[in-house]
């Protein structure tokens, strides 16, 4: 979950789903539903979910680009963000990845509770 109108957790978001990409394979393998909920948009100051999600496009490949320059080469475990050629897009993962919108605090969360429904139903 991310706070809409903070900047700063964008790089921790970022590198937490990089890892999360990277380094367990069951995610993309089995296709794990992954949602990430951009909160707090009863927020003057919040960003929408297309605008979160640019920027966490243009962070994680960034960061790619970052490791790829120091990879450690006797790793025997190549993830998913270092076997994509190319750049990142979450269209990539539109199977089992979504950025959505809610304010917990007024009770807007449709998206989150629909995104489950779909997944487990």
């Amino acid at each position: 979950m991310l706070d809409s109108k903070d900047r700063d957790t964008i790089g921790q978001a970022t590198e937490i789903f990089y890892e999360l990409l990277n380094s367990c394979r069951t995610i993309v393998d089995e296709q794990i539903p992954v949602l990430i909920v951009c909160n707090k948009q009863d927020s003057d100051m919040a960003q929408r979910a297309t605008a979160l999600e640019t920027e966490l496009e243009k962070e994680l490949n960034d960061l790619k680009r970052i490791k790829a320059a120091t990879k450690d080469t006797d790793k025997q475990f190549v993830g998913y963000m270092e076997k994509l050629s190319g750049m990142f897009h979450f269209t990539q993962l539109a199977d089992f990845v979504q950025v959505c919108e809610a304010s917990v605090k007024n009770n807007e969360v449709d998206e989150i509770v629909n995104f489950i429904v779909k997944r487990h139903s």
